[in-house]
């Protein structure tokens, strides 16, 4: 028991001593990274996916103290989606392999919504608890067969457009009105009409712009089916909306071919 003491006392007087010295300061052991890690790059292994798929996801970041070991959670290391109408949210939760390298995994399951799903947000710690915390609208990825449905990106289209089948549209400009046919099931994400949109199918549209909108209903935020239905999310710019039984008065219409009667009757094709 003496020598216990005697150790403990030897030990105390080396704190002191310690602490007496010129120059010392307990900002000496302070803590001086505030800033979370730089994160340099984030993908994605596959563009398309279906139910039982799974999907590898990397990053790439650094940080003078180093990434944190911790995988999703509080302070932990994750991605996070969101498809286009907001309805539906995947958290990946990242693993650390090593001082740069982090990777997560997501297996589609069958209750997944299918349509494009694009990161809203991120967060990147380091082991005091620092962290990064930005969007990447660039890293996307799509659930669901892309046979039934069309996806039309990037792009401008001039003059007047009819849709008529399942639509993904992202990203476009549309110099003229827009007609949804029935029973086409549309979904828009940052896409500007110079005109007018006639939903006669079904529209469900994140941030998008228009002169007016015509559908037999317009709600908020959930996804819609049906003809006629519209819900929006984002931020979107339509002055006049317009509800009601009779979404148009006129149908557009294209000949593919001249007017021939045969037998006193017209055939005519076109969209």
């Amino acid at each position: 028991m003496a020598v216990i003491k005697r150790t403990c006392a030897l030990l105390m007087s080396v704190a002191m001593i310690i602490c007496l010295l010129p120059g010392f300061s307990e900002s000496a052991f302070a803590i001086t990274d505030s800033q979370g890690p730089q994160v340099n790059s984030i993908t994605v292994d596959k563009a398309e996916v279906q139910v039982g798929e799974t999907i590898n996801f990397m990053v790439h970041a650094t940080d003078e103290s180093g990434i944190s070991e911790k995988s999703g959670g509080i302070n932990g290391n994750y991605l996070y989606f969101q498809n286009a109408e907001k309805t539906k949210v995947i958290s990946v939760d990242l693993k650390k392999i090593d001082d740069t390298t982090l990777e997560g995994t997501y297996t589609v399951q069958a209750s997944d919504i299918d349509g494009l799903y694009t990161m809203s947000h991120y967060g990147i710690y380091d082991i005091y608890g620092n962290e990064t915390v930005k969007s990447s609208p660039n890293c996307s990825f799509f659930i669901g067969d892309p046979s039934s449905q069309t996806k039309i990106t990037s792009s401008a289209v001039s003059g007047s457009r009819i849709i008529s089948e399942n639509s993904l549209v992202y990203d476009q400009t549309v110099d003229g009105d827009l007609y949804i046919a029935p029973n086409a099931s549309v979904t828009m994400k940052n896409v500007t009409v110079k005109g007018n949109i006639y939903v006669l199918g079904t529209l469900n549209a994140n941030s998008i712009q228009a002169t007016a909108l015509y559908a037999k209903e317009v709600i908020i935020g959930a996804k819609v089916t049906g003809n006629g239905a519209v819900a929006l999310s984002g931020t979107c710019s339509i002055p006049s909306t317009y509800v009601s039984d009779k979404i148009i008065n006129e149908i557009p219409m294209k000949l593919n071919s001249n007017l021939v009667a045969i037998d006193g009757k017209l055939s005519i094709s076109g969209a």
